[in-house]
């Protein structure tokens, strides 16, 4: 078997194989566009449409590209490239989603209900590091407190009794206390709204649960749109309570009343006498001193307001490529189908650019056996005309000769004899003239077959 008809063979099986593919392409293809909600007729219709297209394409692409010249293999390359991006969102992406749709949006769904965890407890230690103040508020209500005993007995401004400075303290530890009340309060809600989110986490871990066992089959397998729906409603509970969280701080308002504090708690009226004011303005000192120990307390990093993040649900076409290093294999196997005649286009090149000098020494050959075939033949017939010749040129001097022996009789035999025998000789030497001239041409045309010979053998060297 010669290498045109192999490479032919070959060409045929890459036209079964391409065949194969793009039936198994259409068929992931349909059940990919039912999965994201296309009716069966239209999913049918898409899928077979583009089987059709992908075939046609690649089969043309195999029979032509291989043979044509460099130039052309640009413009078919530029095409190539286009059509195979027609292919790859065409049927490529739904293919992967019949093969790792619902693992993706599983995926995401665990990826999600992770992040929620983490956005939770993030706002939990923020609230924890906020829940802190709480102490270090009541030491500062408990030492003023301790400084208005104390002013009771006139030890700042001298004078015994509650007046002014004793109002200015009692006021400053009771805003330290009601803070510190406020921060408690704040805690304690935040851990509510913590337990309601881990709860919503749970029933959303439900529904993703109870995904998993329909794809294995221990229970009845529940549309995607339900799945859906049912978790997009959990991830709302979940941002809910993840913005409760983020909302319920009291960071704000201590920054804002310790921004105020001295007009909140100072109490200096017209009648106020002289040893009060001033025994006021040195306590302002102490005051101040406060104010900046609660600015340092709440400009800690910790007790920065948190972005949290907004969860949603998201569509299997969207998923498989959000998350594609979890679908390596479903990928890998939607490639294959669409672009694995790419590889055949490839190989049919090379086999055409190796077999290319192979061919053209065995149509050289070919050529030098029909040559010598035709030769051959002119040969057999030349001798075969000079036979007929010399049978004709015998048989018509023995009837000349035996007519003249009939009518000359025999005192003219011996001429007719000598005629004969002049007759056989001229026709002798005739059919030796031929015989010569047809060896002469057999040799030359044994000369030229072997120097055809000779340059196939050269041309078979090269090779």
């Amino acid at each position: 078997m010669d290498t045109r008809k192999k490479q032919e063979i070959f060409q045929k099986m890459v036209s079964v194989v391409t065949a194969l593919l793009c039936f198994a392409s259409f068929i992931t293809s349909a059940i990919g566009l039912y999965m994201i909600g296309a009716s069966v007729f239209i999913a049918i219709l898409v899928a077979l449409s583009g089987a059709a297209f992908a075939f046609v394409a690649w089969f043309g692409l195999g029979w032509r590209f291989p043979a044509v010249p460099a130039r052309t293999k640009l413009y078919l390359g530029i095409v190539m490239v286009v059509f195979i991006g027609l292919l790859f969102f065409f049927s490529t992406q739904f293919s992967v989603i019949t093969l790792g749709g619902k693992e993706a949006v599983s995926v995401h769904m665990q990826t999600v209900l992770t992040e929620a965890d983490k956005e939770g407890l993030k706002l939990l230690r923020r609230g924890s590091e906020e829940a802190n103040l709480a102490p270090q508020l009541e030491s500062l209500a408990r030492q003023f407190e301790s400084y208005a005993l104390r002013e009771a007995g006139g030890a700042f401004s001298g004078l015994p009794g509650e007046g002014e400075v004793v109002a200015t303290l009692r006021n400053t530890s009771t805003t330290f206390g009601s803070l510190a009340d406020s921060v408690r309060e704040t805690e304690d809600t935040r851990k509510r709204f913590y337990e309601t989110l881990k709860l919503k986490v749970n029933e959303a871990r439900d529904v993703l649960t109870a995904v998993k066992e329909s794809e294995a089959g221990q229970e009845e397998e529940l549309p995607l749109r339900v799945i859906n729906l049912r978790f997009s409603s959990k991830l709302a509970e979940i941002n809910e309570a993840l913005t409760r969280m983020s909302e319920t701080s009291t960071v704000d308002f201590l920054i804002a009343v310790n921004r105020n504090l001295g007009t909140l708690t100072v109490v200096i009226k017209e009648g106020t006498r002289t040893e009060q004011r001033e025994a006021i303005i040195r306590l302002r000192k102490i005051i101040d001193a406060a104010q900046d120990t609660l600015t340092q307390l709440t400009n800690q990093e910790e007790l920065v307001d948190v972005k949290v993040s907004t969860f949603t649900m998201i569509g299997m076409n969207t998923a498989v490529f959000k998350y594609y290093k979890n679908l390596t294999s479903p990928w890998a196997y939607a490639i294959a189908l669409d672009f694995a005649p790419l590889l055949f286009i490839f190989f049919l090149t090379a086999i055409w650019a190796f077999n290319k000098d192979e061919m053209e020494t065995e149509a050289t050959l070919e050529e030098a056996r029909v040559k010598k075939e035709e030769a051959e033949t002119l040969l057999q017939d030349a001798e075969t005309k000079a036979q007929e010749v010399f049978r004709k040129v015998e048989a018509e001097a023995t009837q000349m000769v035996e007519g003249l022996v009939e009518k000359a009789g025999p005192h003219i035999k011996v001429i007719a004899e000598g005629a004969s025998r002049a007759v056989e000789g001229s026709a002798e030497d005739l059919i030796h003239k031929i015989r010569a001239e047809m060896q002469s041409a057999l040799e030359a045309v044994q000369k030229e077959g072997q120097d055809w010979m000779s340059k196939i053998q050269e041309s078979r060297f090269k090779v």
